[in-house]
């Protein structure tokens, strides 16, 4: 089915459309078509900021990013995308999300469609599209390693910089900053002495 992207525009974003800039993350990608799958499908329109406005795509870095979003996802075959050009030389990425007959999560989780905005699934919402679904139970578990796998990094990065902090405002690490400051003072002064000032 062709559409015709001005004319979706002009409508503006709605529980079925959603407009995101060309420099958007994968993952930004991904959790609109999570929503998308898990509520009543739609469309993405990569490379347009508002009702108004088209950006325009890279179309290969545009493919790229789709396809690592898409592997961020549980499943992806309710997805599919084209590159199209409009007003001759923008091209717009057109990413076409089917409603799943079952849960698709993404890395960072569920969501779901609520007009305009994209907001993360409740419990209920996942225990009822998930009940005895073995795929998607199997989805969920690797969802959570990958947010457990995610939240461990976090917690080695954010230790590390509590040390680079506790050292940086250490007595020794004060001296040495103070002393490298004194030898630059010195080198300074020296210079401008040698040139008359």
């Amino acid at each position: 089915m062709e559409i015709d992207i001005i004319e979706m525009m002009s409508h503006g974003e709605n529980q079925k459309v959603e407009f995101l800039r060309a420099d958007v993350s994968p993952l930004i990608i991904a959790k609109v078509v999570s929503a998308f799958a898990n509520t009543d499908g739609g469309t993405i329109l990569l490379g347009v900021s508002n009702s108004s406005t088209i950006d325009g795509v890279d179309p290969d870095a545009a493919r790229s990013k789709i396809e690592k979003a898409l592997g961020m996802l549980s499943s992806s075959d309710v997805v599919s995308f084209d590159i199209k050009q409009t007003r001759i030389v923008l091209n717009v990425a057109v990413i076409r999300v089917e409603k799943s007959d079952q849960i698709v999560f993404c890395d960072s989780g569920a969501y779901i469609r609520s007009g305009e905005k994209i907001r993360v699934m409740h419990q209920e919402e996942i225990r009822s599209l998930v009940g005895s679904s073995s795929g998607s139970i199997d989805a969920l578990s690797g969802v959570l390693e990958k947010q457990t796998l995610m939240i461990e990094a976090l917690e080695k990065t954010i230790s590390s910089l509590k040390g680079e902090v506790a050292e940086g405002n250490s007595l020794k690490s004060k001296i040495k900053d103070h002393s490298i400051g004194g030898i630059v003072g010195v080198v300074v002064g020296i210079a401008l002495g040698a040139i008359g000032f």
